[in-house]
């Protein structure tokens, strides 16, 4: 029900109890499959985290002029493209951090 107020959202949400008799499965009291596992939820902060991190160091004028026309050519063409230097080390140093928090949590794989 996007662009719902709160009042519609939750006199909709009351017609479906009455309907059904009962909350969904996955709200009522005590039910824990949809959880998130304390490691999982750590990891999933982290990568936030990081991903901030990442978004705040890159302004869209330094993204516009790192990508270029012969990377986008490149892009094309090769199906990759190297960007040298578009992104800090300090913003590496935060992405690497929270690659590596994925994998202590076992949420990311890296192939041997």
């Amino acid at each position: 029900m996007p662009g719902a107020s709160a009042a519609e959202l939750q006199a909709a949400w009351k017609a479906w109890i009455r309907q059904h008799g009962a909350l969904p499965p996955g709200n009522q009291k005590g039910v824990t499959h949809w959880t998130v596992p304390a490691a999982a939820a750590a990891a999933a902060a982290a990568a936030t985290t990081a991903e901030r991190a990442v978004s705040d160091a890159r302004p869209d004028a330094r993204a516009d002029a790192a990508v270029t026309a012969e990377v986008w050519r490149s892009l094309v063409v090769d199906g990759f493209a190297v960007i040298d230097d578009a992104v800090d080390a300090a913003t590496v140093a935060a992405a690497a951090a929270g690659a590596e928090e994925l994998r202590g949590a076992r949420l990311m794989h890296c192939g041997a």
